[in-house]
């Protein structure tokens, strides 16, 4: 930086600091900047004495030592002060008036230096403050509607604008069992190659707890993942996400962290998940919030959202497997377009829709409805409460 150019000089803080003041709008001035302002003022001017009594005492300093100060060769300081930066036996030589008087100016420029810095770093953190407030005031003056719905917990998300549109109760947690195979999809899709081959085994079909949905897989078949997710998704299979679980992770535990861990990453801070299998547990569990954001990203990975929205799967028979029919198993009852809906004894009558407004993807979630008539209208309330 140029130690002449004006706009830097200590001197002339406080004017920049009013003329700062001048050239922000009104809605800005919060009470926190008011006070870091004046504060730096106040500083500004004690710097200003500060520095005006060091330049006084080395004034004097000159005079009575009869001559004036010269500017520094750096080159000449080095040269003299060098055998100080080594160690040794012999004794250290007395620097001359001369030398002192140069160190003396060279440490009250960097103390200058260091102001000067010190001043810049506040107006940075003034201005980082003012971009906050302004974000604040944005995401203040979008209005998150709050309609009166016969279900337990509501959330509509805009995905292309990550903006809240409906939050009723979003962050209430239920039991993910119903929804832990979006998170087995994703994980699988984020650490594994959609075109990888994959043997059914019968292990991976054993550890799957009695009583659960399945695909119908059949030990020895040797399906791509792409496949399997069909398989996942659309009949809910278990069995599907055991296979998956085991040759993504190794084992269920190790996948199980995964998925965890891909939660984290998405911010789900309301989802976590003790099993690779649609079971309650106390530890298995998300929202409705978490529950858009969640399908917000998997509907960005293109085999998630091909599988997710299908009616319907035939895998044909070949040289490596048997031959599939797998059906959505949860064809969405609400008249919006959706991912799915269906009902639960954890969660009651529920849905995730995904419709368009005003060219926005919407990701809606409602949860706990006591009825399918109460869901299709808890599902027309919410679109019809806001204007994305």
């Amino acid at each position: 930086m140029d130690h002449h150019d004006e706009k830097f000089a200590p001197e002339t803080v406080d004017e920049q600091i009013e003329l700062h003041l001048q050239q922000l709008p009104i809605a800005s001035h919060t009470s926190l900047d008011t006070r870091m302002l004046k504060d730096l003022q106040q500083i500004a001017a004690q710097d200003v004495q500060r520095i005006a009594q060091v330049r006084a005492r080395l004034a004097r300093y000159a005079v009575e030592n009869g001559e004036k100060r010269k500017p520094i060769d750096l080159r000449e300081y080095q040269a003299e002060t060098a055998p100080l930066l080594h160690s040794g036996s012999q004794p250290r030589k007395r620097k001359a008036p001369g030398a002192r008087r140069r160190l003396v100016t060279v440490l009250t420029g960097l103390v200058a230096v260091l102001l000067l810095a010190s001043m810049l770093t506040v107006f940075a953190r003034i201005k980082l403050q003012q971009e906050q407030t302004q974000q604040k005031i944005h995401q203040t003056a979008t209005v998150i509607a709050k309609p009166v719905l016969h279900g337990s917990s509501a959330f509509l998300l805009d995905a292309d604008k990550g903006t809240v549109l409906v939050d009723v109760n979003g962050h209430a947690r239920v039991s993910v069992a119903h929804f832990t195979k979006y998170m087995v999809a994703i994980t699988a899709l984020e650490n594994a190659d959609p075109n990888q081959m994959i043997t059914i085994d019968q292990a991976s079909l054993d550890a799957v707890p009695k009583g659960l949905t399945t695909a119908q897989l059949v030990v020895d078949d040797r399906l791509p993942l792409h496949d399997l997710l069909n398989g996942l998704l659309l009949p809910s299979g278990n069995d599907a996400a055991s296979v998956i679980a085991y040759a993504v992770g190794g084992n269920p535990q190790n996948f199980v962290a995964m998925m965890n861990e891909e939660a984290r990453q998405l911010h789900l801070n309301d989802t976590h998940f003790s099993s690779p299998y649609a079971v309650s547990s106390a530890d298995n569990y998300t929202s409705a919030a978490d529950l858009a954001s969640m399908m917000r990203y998997g509907l960005q990975l293109g085999d998630f959202s091909e599988d997710i929205t299908g009616t319907i799967y035939t895998l044909q028979a070949s040289a490596n497997n048997h031959s599939y029919v797998w059906e959505n198993v949860n064809l969405p009852q609400v008249n919006e377009p959706g991912v799915e809906s269906g009902h639960d004894k954890e969660i009651g009558y529920h849905a995730i829709f995904t419709p368009q407004s005003n060219g926005h993807l919407l990701i809606g979630v409602e949860l706990n409805a006591p009825s399918p008539e109460a869901l299709n209208a808890d599902v027309s309330t919410i679109l019809h409460s806001v204007k994305p």
